[in-house]
């Protein structure tokens, strides 16, 4: 066929270039005994299977090019993207990139924080455990932490039954409390 041809031809070698940053090697075997045959695929607008990590990937930085790659592969010039509307679509793609990259860094960064702050508070929980139990060794008794802390919950636990129990209300139930005497 005497086809003109145009700027698609060039789209589509971009759809070639594309592939080969997905995947990291042309579509095309270079191997010259297999050109004849590949021909004819290429004709018909045939393209290898994509890797599954790839197909399947939903990371916006490979969809946005796999995207741009599948509209400068399409086998009719006329469906083809253009290149202005191929770097359009990725210059859009890469503003969400870093939009969402800006996201998660900040997602990242408030969870560090919670992260600090709960390991801080249980640290500070824990010294208070020890100086309970050292407390009450210095006072003769001999008991871990937490079976003085889990006595001290049962103790509240019954307190809030027998409240209930009087006048058929609930009360509101308080942060546990050692007492240090």
């Amino acid at each position: 066929d005497d086809v003109p041809l145009t700027e698609k031809v060039d789209v589509y070698s971009l759809g070639n270039i594309l592939w080969s940053l997905l995947t990291n090697k042309p579509p095309w075997t270079k191997d010259k005994k297999k050109i004849d045959e590949l021909r004819p695929r290429v004709a018909r607008g045939e393209i290898p299977t994509l890797p599954s990590k790839i197909a399947n990937s939903t990371d916006p930085t490979i969809v946005a090019i796999r995207d741009a790659m599948f509209k400068c592969l399409r086998i009719n010039p006329e469906e083809r993207a253009s290149a202005g509307e191929v770097a359009h679509d990725l210059k859009i793609a890469l503003k969400e990139v870093k939009r969402l990259e800006k996201e998660e860094k900040k997602r990242k960064k408030e969870l560090a924080e919670k992260a600090a702050k709960l390991a801080k508070e249980l640290e500070k929980r824990k010294k208070e455990a020890e100086e309970i139990a050292a407390k009450t060794i210095e006072e003769g008794a001999i008991m871990e932490p937490e079976i003085l802390a889990g006595q001290e919950l049962m103790a509240q636990a019954e307190q809030q039954v027998n409240d209930e129990g009087r006048d058929g209300t609930a009360t509101e139930t308080k942060p546990m409390e050692v007492a240090n005497e």
